[in-house]
This record gives structure tokens, sequence and C-alpha cells, in this order.
């Protein structure tokens, strides 16, 4: 009887070590790749703030030519209400994209229910506006993939919606 029990033991202790280092290996490599997602997001969190910085600088200074949209010789320029709207939805972009990268990976149901809030922001309050769509066709295409195809589709949402 004592013998049986031992080898039940040892056959357990068997099961649980070939189970238990694949476990353990598979949340190494998640907790790896979260800690490497975290310092990602950290890192483009601040070339982010210090890129609204700079658009706030140029926000500041619409004469000057430092903007994404040159002032060129020879052709129609942007009066300066134009080019400090298009500085201001350079912000408001970022922002949204921001947002976002917050957003795409969660799934606790707090981070899905403010993810659903903030596109019904986008949808109800931005996308409707001529402008909007207008600045993001022109700005839309420098930011980060997922969230271009992503605006993208609400704004082609929204105009076929229109077109019906």
């Amino acid at each position: 009887m004592a013998n049986w029990i031992s080898e039940t033991f040892q056959v357990l202790a068997n099961i649980s070590t070939a189970l238990g280092i694949p476990l353990a290996i598979s949340l190494f490599y998640q907790d790896r790749k979260k800690e490497i997602r975290e310092r990602e997001y950290i890192a483009y969190d601040s070339l982010d703030s210090n890129y609204i910085e700079y658009l706030k600088l140029c926000l500041d200074n619409p004469d000057l030519d430092v903007f994404d949209l040159p002032i060129e010789e020879g052709k129609e320029r942007l009066s300066e209400q134009e080019r400090r709207e298009t500085i201001m939805f350079g912000i408001l972009f970022s922002v949204l994209e921001r947002a976002f990268l917050m957003y795409e990976d969660e799934s606790t149901g707090i981070k899905i229910r403010r993810r659903i809030e903030w596109e019904r922001y986008i949808v109800n309050d931005w996308i409707p506006r001529e402008k909007f769509r207008k600045m993001w066709k022109i700005q839309g295409e420098g930011y980060y993939i997922n969230f271009v195809r992503y605006m993208n589709s609400l704004i082609r949402q929204y105009e076929n919606g229109r077109q019906k």
C-alpha cells in the first residue's frame, strides 16, 4: 500500500513538473511582452508629449515656417486662422491617437466602457464636422497605422451613411 502511495505521488510530481515548467515559461514570456509594451508606450507617450509641445510653439508662432505645411512663395497661403486650426487639429489627432493606444489592447470591463464612450465622442462630436474630416485627410496618414485604419473606417462609415 505504501509503495502504491509513493508511486502515485511520484507520478503526480512528474505531471506537475511536466505541466508547471511550460506554464512558468509561458507566464514569463507573457510578463516580458507586457513589460516591453509598457516601455514602448512610455517612450511613445514621452515623444508624443514633446510633439504636442512643439505644436503649441507652432500655434504661438503661425507666421513662422515651422509647421508640417510649409509656407511657400507663389502658392496660395493659408490665413493665420487656417494655419492655427490646422495645428490645433494636429494636437487633437495626437491626443486621440494616444487614447486609441491606451484602449487598443484592453479587455477589462471599465476600459471597454471608456473606449465605447471615447468612440462615441469621436463619432458624435468630431466626425460630422467637415473641417475635421478635411484635416484628417490632410494630416491623418502620419499616425500609427492601426489608428489610421480605425479613423478612416469611422469616417467611411459616416460618409456612407450620409449618402444613403
